[in-house]
C-alpha cells in the first residue's frame, strides 16, 4: 500500500503508526456514529483524512477552534449563501471531475475521454465496450 496515504512516498518512520491511528479513530467514529475533528499538520495524514467521511481535517488548533467558536448565525448565513447559487460549486466540481483520469481494477482495458465522451477501450484494440457522456 506504499503511496497510498497515510503511506507517502519514501519512508517515513511514523507511516504505521498513523494507519494504526487512522484506523482507530474510523472504528470509534462508526461505532458511535459520530465525525471526528482531526488535527495535523502532516500531508500524509491529511490525505488519509480525506478519504474518510467521518473526519474533519484541520491542520492547526486554531483552525480547529475557530470552526468551533463560529457564530450560528454566520454559518447559517453562509449555508444559505451556498444554496442559493450552487452554479459556481457544481462548475468548479464539474471542472474538477473532467480532470481526474478513471481505470477499472482489471487492467485489461482502460478508460478515455474522446471526442467528449468516456469510452472503455482494451489495449491494441479499437473495440468501444462502453460509451457514456
Amino acid at each position: 500500500m506504499s503511496g497510498t496515504a497515510p503511506f507517502g512516498e519514501g519512508s517515513k518512520r511514523k507511516e504505521f503508526p498513523d494507519a494504526f491511528v487512522v484506523a482507530m479513530l474510523d472504528a470509534y467514529a462508526r461505532k458511535n456514529e459520530c465525525v471526528i475533528a482531526v488535527v495535523s499538520a502532516d500531508k500524509d495524514f491529511r490525505l488519509a483524512c480525506e478519504r474518510y467521511p467521518s473526519f474533519l481535517y484541520f491542520d492547526t488548533l486554531p483552525r480547529l477552534t475557530e470552526r468551533l467558536l463560529a457564530d450560528p448565525e454566520t454559518i447559517e448565513r453562509l449555508r444559505l449563501a451556498i444554496l442559493e447559487d450552487m452554479s459556481e460549486l457544481e462548475a468548479s466540481l464539474r471542472a474538477r471531475a473532467e480532470k481526474q483520469e478513471f481505470f477499472h481494477l482489471q487492467d485489461d482495458y482502460t478508460v478515455k475521454r474522446k471526442n467528449g465522451d468516456w469510452e472503455r477501450e482494451r489495449p491494441g484494440s479499437s473495440d468501444r465496450r462502453d460509451r457514456r457522456e
